[in-house]
């Protein structure tokens, strides 16, 4: 999970196991990564 001091919306995980959790937390990995470089190419362009 992203450790930042924004958490965009996240709460709990929704699904159970560790398995899970794991997949869980990569997407949001992924979704923080997404957001900050399109944050980074939308301040390079302007």
């Amino acid at each position: 999970m992203p450790t930042s001091n924004t958490t965009h919306g996240f709460k709990r995980f929704m699904l159970r196991g560790k398995q899970k959790v794991a997949i869980e937390t990569g997407l949001l990995s992924l979704a923080h990564n997404l957001r900050k470089k399109s944050n980074h190419n939308f301040k390079k362009a302007a």
